[in-house]
Parts: structure tokens; sequence; C-alpha cells
């Protein structure tokens, strides 16, 4: 099982020099990491999937802030 940590750095490193992020790209990499979370980023992960199918495109902006609030959820639950 692949852990949290490194499907977050595999994506952040996929943001490196990046604008844009396609939808379906995006719902790719959170249903990846969907069952690997606790339950409150779960939850934070299906809002980002409600709002995945009304979007065509995210900004790598929106989404390393995401990804920021997604580390700072897993770490609340971690200690």
């Amino acid at each position: 099982m692949v852990e949290t940590n490194d499907l977050i750095s595999s994506w952040r490193a996929d943001l490196e020099g990046a604008t844009y992020e396609g939808a379906s790209r995006v719902q790719d990499r959170l249903l990846g990491l969907w069952g690997e979370l606790g339950e409150a980023a779960t939850a934070l992960v299906e809002q980002w999937l409600t709002v995945s199918r009304h979007r065509n495109l995210f900004s790598a902006d929106e989404l390393r802030e995401f990804l920021d609030e997604l580390e700072r959820l897993e770490a609340s639950v971690s200690f």
C-alpha cells in the first residue's frame, strides 16, 4: 500500500512548473488518496471530488493549497 505522504509528494512534484491541471487528472489523484486517508481528510477529498465534477481545470496554486490543507489534517490526527 502506498503511503499518503508518497502520494502527496508525487502530486506536488508533478505540479512543479505547472499552471493548470485537468479535472480528470485531479479526480484520479483524489481517488488514489481517498482510500489512504483518515476520516477528516477523507471528507475534504470527497468535497473536492464533488467540485471536480463541475469543473474542467484547477490551478496548480489551488491544488497546492489543497495539499497543504490535506497534510495539516493528516498531521493533526497523527498525534
